[in-house]
């Protein structure tokens, strides 16, 4: 999943461009994804971990925005991204530009 628009990016950790961040340094981090589809529209986004999926998002039919988190740890170097697993739309409403992830290490 590509984001368009970086709001933060404190450390450069987020690669704009590939959709993924890069864990600066070992540790335990906090991620949460929130995605917001279009009126009857849905999607299901799974967040990866060096290719292993480690949470799952369900966006839409009656619900416009969801948002899932968790808390894994990371080695440093370690990449996580977001990836459609499938659903009825391919892109994420910008109406409201709520569509976001974030990573944090919190030890």
């Amino acid at each position: 999943m590509l984001y368009d628009l970086e709001v933060s990016n404190i450390g450069g950790a987020f690669d704009l461009e590939h959709g993924e961040f890069t864990a600066p340094v070992g540790g335990t981090y906090y991620v949460s994804l929130q995605a917001c589809v279009s009126h009857a529209m849905w999607m299901t986004l799974a967040i990866m971990k060096d290719g292993a999926v480690i949470g799952k998002l369900l966006s839409g039919d009656a619900d416009y925005c969801s948002s899932h988190s968790l808390v894994t740890e990371l080695a440093s170097g370690d990449k996580m991204w977001v990836v459609k697993v499938e659903g009825t739309t391919a892109v994420l409403s910008k109406a409201l530009a709520w569509n976001t992830f974030t990573a944090v290490p919190i030890g």
